[in-house]
């Protein structure tokens, strides 16, 4: 019923957006931290309208508030919010170190009131997903660090599953909370598929189509294994196990012949799988559908024929930003309900007095940085992610994420930036390891998408066919991924668990001979344009695998 009312209201008020937006500011987010030593220092209580709140609050980024965060990690109340910490998510920042972002008791209401708008509308749309069997966020096992105070440091994935817990149990939730402390990707997906395919299935939810694909993959590798450990009633995974894992997985096992006959009925003789052939009843997958995961989504197509595919939940740690509305389209309106939005205009994202506009005030079409203010301590914060407004429903914004701003890129949650990028390369460059004078790193497509590095050497070295020149190359650059993986968490993961390959060389121009150094380095090493070597005339490839 709450749920239910939410919804209503989310669409009733949609021709009321800046009372809506602005009650939100004054009331539900300024008033309760007027007193905190950010609202005094930035004169919240003097704030009478959205107007005054950007003469009076200034645009800020994570590093601007990192000394603040740092304080409240350390166990200091009342530093920017009112409310006491709960926890932090924890995700990739801009610089090596990861950002921290605190959970407050309101942060954690405001985006479970997007989240009821958002199931309310997936079951009024399929009505059986309301009662049947769903798998969902199976695919990164939880690891949790604490602060100096000893709140929980963790992503927000893991946070929701370790509440959520008592879901797992349910009819209607077929994976038991155990997989998430399964460290080893190929034990929790096979566990995951040998759970899954033991009976019906009627949804899977997953915010990265690359984990649907790794389990399309695992069942497509293990498909007869599967099917013999359903008809045995045991696990069945070819590796070695976990102490515990086995006494803890079997309440979830059961022979079951008829089922393995079944599927062997409808796979045996199959050429390519497809996921109705599998589970008959699956009627809708929930994955990002946004541009950026392009090279997941082509390779999903022949897995998911018939079945129906919905946006995930428009979001970051910070905020919720937009609530997809119905199938087959990325983004939707604005969760103007939960969060107070600012837009900086394209043009204006690199001034260093960017303009910023209100959620009522802006264009069709138009490309805006999104700058958010939350109950959870965040306010006038530029969020870095960009948007492109794709109408309006009522007079809310219709957005679709487009990029990150700046020299940045994405294609499966990675969040690569330009800094990153740079710090491999030097770090990779050490011991007299050669490296590259000049080299451009960008999304590549592929049955594992990966990053790709273009490289040039000088005319007076070794031509690209020459071992003593390729090898050393190789090293460095699997010293390189190793190195983005040690300062990048979310490529850590993303490249551990298969959904990212290694990376690959590409050689376009002239070899160099020499370490890259700090001199030698030099800016514009990043681009997010995917497949940029497809027009080059790229004359060998070099696997960053290769030099391990």
């Amino acid at each position: 019923m709450l749920a239910s009312a939410e919804t209503e209201r989310f669409f009733a008020a949609r021709g009321e957006l800046a009372a809506v937006q602005e009650m939100l500011l004054l009331e539900a987010i300024l008033a309760p931290n007027a007193q905190t030593e950010y609202g005094r220092e930035h004169g919240f209580a003097a704030v009478s309208g959205s107007q005054a709140f950007q003469r009076l609050v200034p645009l800020v980024d994570y590093e601007q508030l990192h000394p603040a965060v740092e304080r409240i990690a350390r166990g200091e109340q009342g530093v920017l919010t009112a409310e006491r910490a709960l926890a932090f998510f924890r995700t990739s920042g801009s610089l090596a170190a990861p950002k921290l972002v605190p959970v407050t008791p309101s942060l954690m209401r405001d985006k479970a009131r997007a989240f009821g708008i958002f199931w309310h509308l997936l079951y009024q749309a399929h009505p059986p997903l309301k009662h049947g069997k769903w798998i969902a966020n199976f695919g990164a096992a939880g690891r949790c660090e604490r602060s100096a105070c000893g709140l929980e440091i963790l992503s927000e994935t893991t946070f929701w599953n370790k509440r959520m817990q008592g879901l797992q149990s349910w009819a209607g939730w077929p994976l038991p909370p155990v997989l998430q402390t399964l460290d080893d990707p190929d034990l929790r997906y096979f566990t995951v598929a040998r759970l899954a395919m033991s009976g019906p299935l009627h949804g899977i939810m997953c915010l990265n189509p690359s984990t649907l694909l790794r389990l399309c993959r695992t069942i497509e590798r293990f498909l007869p294994r599967l099917i013999q450990a359903i008809a045995d009633g045991e696990l069945g995974y070819p590796g070695d196990l976990p102490r515990d894992l086995a006494d803890r997985v079997r309440p979830h096992l059961r022979a079951d012949p008829a089922r393995a006959r079944e599927l062997e009925r409808h796979l045996g003789g199959a050429g390519k799988l497809e996921l109705k052939s599998v589970w008959s009843d699956l009627e809708l997958v929930v994955c990002w559908q946004s541009e950026m995961v392009t090279p997941y989504l082509r390779q999903l197509d022949p897995y998911l024929a018939g079945v129906g595919r919905r946006d995930y939940i428009t979001q970051a740690s910070e905020c919720i930003m937009a609530i997809p509305p119905a199938d087959g389209s990325s983004g939707g309106p604005l969760a103007y309900t939960s969060h107070f939005f600012e837009f900086i205009p394209e043009a204006s994202i690199a001034s260093p007095h960017p303009v910023t506009r209100f959620a009522w005030e802006l264009e069709a079409g138009g490309v805006y940085e999104l700058v958010v203010t939350t109950s959870g301590g965040l306010y006038r914060y530029r969020m870095g992610d960009c948007f492109r407004v794709n109408g309006f429903s009522g007079q809310v914004p219709v957005v679709e994420f487009l990029y990150r701003a700046g020299n940045t890129s994405s294609i499966t949650g990675e969040k690569l930036t330009e800094h990153q990028v740079l710090e491999a390369a030097r770090r990779a460059a050490t011991d007299g390891a050669t490296g590259p004078q000049a080299f451009l790193c960008f999304p590549r497509s592929g049955r594992d998408p990966h990053y790709g590095v273009l490289l040039s050497w000088p005319a007076n070295c070794a031509t690209p066919d020459a071992v003593d020149a390729v090898g050393p190359l190789a090293r460095w650059l699997a010293r390189f991924d190793a190195q983005l993986m040690a300062i990048n968490c979310e490529y850590a993961d993303k490249r551990s668990s298969g959904r990212l390959g290694t990376v690959v060389g590409l050689l376009v121009g002239q070899l160099a001979c020499t370490s890259v150094s700090d001199d030698q380095v030099k800016l514009g090493v990043l681009s997010r344009k995917l497949d940029l070597d497809a027009m080059l005339p790229v004359q060998r490839a070099i696997h960053a695998r290769d030099g391990l």
